[in-house]
């Protein structure tokens, strides 16, 4: 691998904060961890097309450990939001295999392994990070100043922030609670294990605890999180008349090249509603899903 690190300038990163777990039922320990251990991808040879597509998430995701985080690049090498890949497709992905170039002064990254063509991610302020179409230097939107209105979080009655209200947590065993939480963190490394446990009692918090040099006011990645948070602004949207998820989606590569769009005859396009569910939805334009190219070709 070639790792390589260009200007010094400073990243600024501008993601608020969020508690990095939060578990309403306890139990299932190993399943629930960066350090566990999954079960080997059963090996199999990697096409061009997926190795691409590899790169372009990746990308993405070192980005965003860097830029939103606010990890060096060599912290954000070495810590399981980024390296959990590697364990995960063994066959796959080594990441000492990868060449990596992280450009602070422009806030993207690139990586590149033959033979596919290199991919790169950017920082678009407060929106995080993009995947960039193949062969484009710049994200096909406008980025937008999206500045939070919300108000301080130490200041706020949960759940929306931090100011409790002191009320006992009843009908459950405390010392079950600290019981489980000793055994999550014992002999933890956060940067592969547990970061923060937050555990959920008739929506008060019954037990809470992070690992050492984190508290809940440390970024992470919101990783699934982040469709649960997609899902609800989609519903809001819908709810006010703002959008209309039968619509297709307003990007022309992602239409077959003879389709109806009013009529959607055999549904030879993407709609909107495809987008937060479908698993072959594509990862940005110009890349439709595979199953709907070998339909059309």
């Amino acid at each position: 691998m070639s790792t390589r690190v260009d200007s010094c300038s400073d990243s600024k990163h501008w993601a608020r904060h969020v508690r990095p777990s939060v578990l309403a039922v306890l139990g299932f320990l190993g399943t629930l961890t960066l350090g566990g251990h999954p079960a080997p991808a059963k090996a199999q040879k990697i096409t061009e097309q997926q190795l691409s597509f590899m790169l372009a998430r990746n990308a993405k995701q070192l980005c965003s450990v860097i830029f939103v985080v606010g990890r060096t690049p060599e912290e954000a090498m070495g810590i399981g939001d980024v390296m959990r890949w590697e364990r995960l497709l063994p066959d796959w992905w080594d990441w000492d295999k990868i060449d990596t170039q992280v450009d602070l002064e422009r806030k993207r990254v690139t990586l590149g392994s033959y033979p596919a063509v290199p991919r790169s991610a950017v920082f678009n302020g407060r929106q995080g990070c993009s995947m960039l179409p193949l062969g484009e230097e710049e994200v096909f939107f406008d980025p937008a100043d999206a500045t939070p209105n919300l108000p301080r979080a130490d200041e706020t009655p949960w759940p929306m922030g931090d100011v409790t209200d002191g009320q006992a947590v009843r009908g459950i065993n405390q010392s079950a609670v600290e019981a489980v939480l000793d055994l999550a963190f014992e002999d933890n490394d956060p940067e592969r294990g547990e970061r923060g446990w937050v555990v959920l009692h008739d929506g008060l918090i019954a037990g809470e605890r992070y690992a050492s040099d984190y508290d809940k006011n440390t970024r992470n990645l919101s990783f699934s999180a982040g469709k649960s948070i997609q899902s609800t602004l989609v519903g809001i949207l819908v709810h006010d008349g703002h959008l209309d998820v039968n619509d297709p989606a307003p990007i022309s590569e992602w239409a077959a090249p003879d389709h109806d769009q009013e009529s959607n005859e055999h549904g030879q396009w993407v709609g909107l509603q495809q987008l937060p569910t479908d698993p072959s939805a594509p990862l940005h334009a110009g890349e439709p899903p595979l199953h709907r190219l070998q339909r059309w070709g």
